[in-house]
């Protein structure tokens, strides 16, 4: 058989060692669920309840706490093995992408460059090879052949081999990563949607928290400013 839960009746303030705490915990959110205040008697004995919380809470960490220190300082530990010699291995991963990704953003501007002059040739060529045609066409006497051959779009084959040739190796353990963002070019307002606008609530907290209900004059009437009150434990808690 199971131990039985210890009663609701025991004062929680006597449970104070390990195996007491460790069968009554599971009961307490229940019994804090159950709570009702009617009354005046009803509030300081809830009071009550808190501070044999409180005392239990206390209780709870010199028995847990030194059990948890030494788990985190042999995490510490671990951990510091660990980096000794995963840190460095990272960094030079870090450093040789870095170093890749320089050289491969200078890479890919010169392929382009490369690319569109092979392009350019393609359609110059292909230009040359209509006007060529039409110019038979023309000594032909064939006036209106040649004509439409002029007005038609030039046929422009690109080869792929030379598109190739200028193309960066295939890499077995790394890639290009496409990284879109931004940067603000203009920090006027009037520039930017209302929708990417941000209120800054770190900004309007501290203000109301140092001013309390005379920060409304400040924010606004797009702002509310008020009290929301709430139960504190005599020590901060």
């Amino acid at each position: 058989m199971t131990e039985p839960l210890i009663p609701e009746v025991v004062e929680l303030s006597t449970v104070t060692d390990k195996a007491a705490m460790e069968r009554v915990a599971p009961t307490l959110l229940d019994r804090a669920k159950a709570l009702k205040i009617e009354t005046d008697q009803d509030l300081v004995a809830v009071d009550h309840f808190v501070g044999d919380l409180r005392a239990m809470e206390k209780a709870a960490h010199v028995e847990y706490d030194p059990v948890c220190e030494r788990a985190f300082a042999a995490h510490k530990e671990a951990t510091a093995l660990r980096a000794r010699v995963i840190d460095p291995i990272v960094a030079a991963i870090k450093l040789a992408k870095e170093t890749m990704g320089s050289y491969q953003k200078r890479r890919q501007r010169e392929i382009e460059d490369a690319q569109r002059a092979i392009e350019a040739e393609a359609r110059r060529k292909a230009d040359e090879e209509k006007l060529a045609q039409a110019v038979v066409m023309e000594a032909a006497g064939n006036q209106e052949a040649a004509e439409i051959i002029m007005v038609a779009p030039a046929v422009v084959q690109i080869p792929k081999a030379a598109l190739a040739a200028v193309e960066m190796p295939k890499l077995a353990n790394t890639a290009l990563r496409d990284n879109w963002t931004f940067r603000l070019v203009d920090p006027t307002l009037a520039s930017i949607p209302l929708q990417f606008l941000m209120l800054d609530e770190s900004k309007v907290g501290k203000l109301v928290k140092s001013l309390k209900g005379d920060a409304q004059a400040i924010l606004g009437a797009g702002i509310l400013v008020y009290n929301d009150q709430g139960v504190a434990g005599k020590g901060g808690k």
